[in-house]
């Protein structure tokens, strides 16, 4: 009688996301807590630069406050004068468009 090897952990509780994604994710973070967070309210270009890098497609004419947090910045896409407001949560595990002229606040 052979039986299957034992596993901590059942396929329904693995994670959906790649190890890759995990990683970003983390360097994300880590750039958000030391560069995001702390950059003051007159330098939202540094902000848009810093999610650019990360894959977010925003325009330069965007505004996103520095106490935003963006979970996962390439899924996050803002259109001219769109605006992430202080204190806003945006959890993006799937794309999300902020829209012409759109403010999101908190």
């Amino acid at each position: 009688m052979s039986q299957e090897p034992h596993r901590f952990y059942p396929d329904s509780l693995k994670s959906p996301f790649s190890f890759q994604h995990k990683l970003l994710r983390l360097l994300w973070h880590w750039v958000w807590l030391l560069c995001f967070r702390p950059s003051p309210c007159f330098f939202p270009k540094w902000r848009l630069f810093l999610l650019r890098c990360f894959g977010a497609r925003v325009s330069w004419k965007a505004f996103v406050s520095s106490s935003c947090r963006i979970w996962y910045p390439p899924n996050l896409q803002m259109d001219d004068f769109a605006v992430l407001g202080p204190q806003v949560e945006c959890y993006c595990v799937h794309p999300i468009r902020v829209g012409v002229d759109v403010m999101v606040s908190q």
